[in-house]
């Protein structure tokens, strides 16, 4: 029976004969591969070209925006009036804008966003002054500037009588900017590890310093 099995083993292994066309050099196969790297070029190409129509226009604006910028800007028109058709009205009506603001919304944002995330969970009517807090925060944040302009406009402007002035504007933008300089403080300081807070008890330091 060993001797049966090795015959045949042996008769099977001399019939097996070598395939004498590799599968890499059979005719369709090359036909296959040679079509598929077509229709990848294609696409690649096509790709780039709705790149290159998408980014034609946006880049030609830019650059034009650029060069004509370059070339306009100067130091008398930087430094000169409004009316020289200047830029300094401008620049100093934003610095203006821009300290009115942050000097009103970020004492009071970052005083507000202590008191939420370390004050507010203490007594029945503290949680429910935070909580309006928080609802009036996320409100204001999710006012589009436009409204809140017009209705500053309305109430600062026109009733309160301050004119088109930058004290108007500031108060304005100070009120857009506190919910997320209040958000921003109360997440910051909820961040901070129980560990430095142990730790800073355990050294003896008050409610305050541990804050600061």
């Amino acid at each position: 029976m060993m001797q049966d099995s090795s015959q045949e083993t042996s008769v099977t292994d001399d019939e097996i004969e070598p395939r004498s066309v590799l599968p890499w050099q059979d005719s369709k196969i090359q036909f296959r591969y040679k079509l598929r790297k077509l229709r990848d070029r294609l696409i690649i190409g096509a790709t780039l070209l709705a790149v290159i129509v998408i980014l034609y226009p946006l880049l030609d604006i830019l650059f034009m925006f650029f060069y004509n910028g370059a070339l306009a800007i100067s130091i008398p028109r930087l430094t000169g009036l409004t009316l020289q058709y200047g830029l300094a009205n401008s620049i100093v009506g934003t610095l203006l804008l821009i300290a009115i603001s942050t000097t009103i919304a970020v004492p009071l944002g970052i005083l507000g966003g202590i008191y939420l995330a370390e004050f507010s969970e203490k007594g029945k009517w503290n949680r429910a002054y935070a909580d309006a807090v928080r609802f009036i925060s996320d409100v204001l944040s999710g006012m589009p500037s436009i409204l809140l302009g017009y209705v500053g406009f309305l109430i600062l402007v026109i009733d309160f009588g301050w004119g088109l002035s930058s004290m108007a504007g500031g108060v304005i933008l100070a009120i857009l900017m506190l919910p997320y300089v209040i958000k921003t403080t109360e997440l910051s300081i909820r961040k901070v590890p129980l560990k430095l807070r142990e730790a800073a008890s355990a050294l003896g330091a008050t409610k305050s310093q541990t804050i600061n």
